[in-house]
């Protein structure tokens, strides 16, 4: 596509810094604090719940979720097991960090 004859403009690239990654089994309730970056959980087996603020979602193999940073994350598990990986990521860019622009990129994502 022709940005320049469409008149369409396209956002800076953006590039992400994972900070942490963590395999997790959990048999019931899992609480989490508050990080600081963003998260992605992505269940590997099993079946549960997850809840982001005060929604909560079906969380099943294969479905991945991400939340803003300083949002609470809490996982049940509704079947004998559920594996999932846990990671934390910060978006880096900057030319939108020098200027104290970076947007607010996720709320909570999910599929």
């Amino acid at each position: 596509m022709n940005n320049e004859a469409s008149g369409a403009k396209l956002s800076p690239p953006l590039f992400f810094s994972m900070t942490a990654i963590q395999k997790v089994n959990v048999e019931k309730w899992q609480d989490y604090q508050e990080p600081e970056d963003y998260t992605m959980i992505v269940a590997t087996d099993g079946e549960g719940l997850i809840e982001i603020e005060s929604s909560t979602y079906r969380f099943t193999r294969e479905r991945c979720w991400i939340a803003a940073p300083r949002q609470n994350v809490r996982i049940s598990c509704t079947s004998h097991v559920l594996d999932y990986y846990y990671l934390t990521f910060r978006v880096v860019h900057a030319e939108l960090r020098r200027k104290n622009k970076l947007p607010r990129l996720f709320s909570v994502w999910g599929s």
